[in-house]
């Protein structure tokens, strides 16, 4: 948000009146538009957690993100997850899904092993730490053999809390889910 200490220090009213509105003009402005007018909103925190079920050429993928989402300014989320035959996602450089605000997808992959890895981000943040399947290693997910993988539980989208049906976005930017 944009801040100007300095209105303070002004000896003339009206001036002082006109730069405090100006001012709040332009952080309403950058609240509705979703920028931050002084820099960089800060990157959301790393997802929780990231679970896949591979099928010969889908997978099923469910991210848990248990933290606050969104500042009740800094909204909508999206949610990435990339899938790649390299476990260090480098050479080939990995395939990019974004989610929107879902941290459900069912998604379709080439028949390989695969591995995958998901993170947030905020328009106009840095994206989040990325949260790798498997955990502190990669652990390929075999999408080479067997049926459709069986849907997992659902998650909600935005800052609504998992299984939340129709919430979309979510329904309040500070609900921790």
């Amino acid at each position: 948000m944009l801040n100007v200490p300095q209105i303070a220090n002004i000896q003339d009213q009206n001036v002082k009146d006109a730069l405090q509105k100006i001012v709040d003009h332009v952080n309403r402005a950058s609240v509705a538009l979703r920028f931050d007018p002084s820099g960089l909103y800060p990157a959301p925190a790393q997802v929780a957690g990231l679970s896949v079920l591979g099928g010969t050429g889908e997978a099923d993928v469910e991210i848990t993100d248990n933290s606050v989402v969104g500042s009740g300014t800094i909204t909508p989320i999206t949610y990435w997850v990339e899938y790649s035959t390299d476990p260090n996602f480098a050479d080939p450089a990995p395939y990019q899904v974004s989610l929107g605000a879902a941290r459900n997808a069912r998604l379709k992959v080439p028949a390989a092993h695969l591995y995958f890895r998901a993170y947030s981000q905020y328009q106009g943040s840095h994206p989040s730490t990325p949260t790798v399947f498997g955990g502190g290693t990669a652990a390929a997910v075999d999408c080479t053999t067997g049926a459709s993988p069986a849907m997992q539980a659902a998650q909600g989208s935005g800052s609504s809390p998992a299984g939340r049906p129709g919430t979309g976005y979510g329904l309040n930017a500070r609900f921790a889910t």
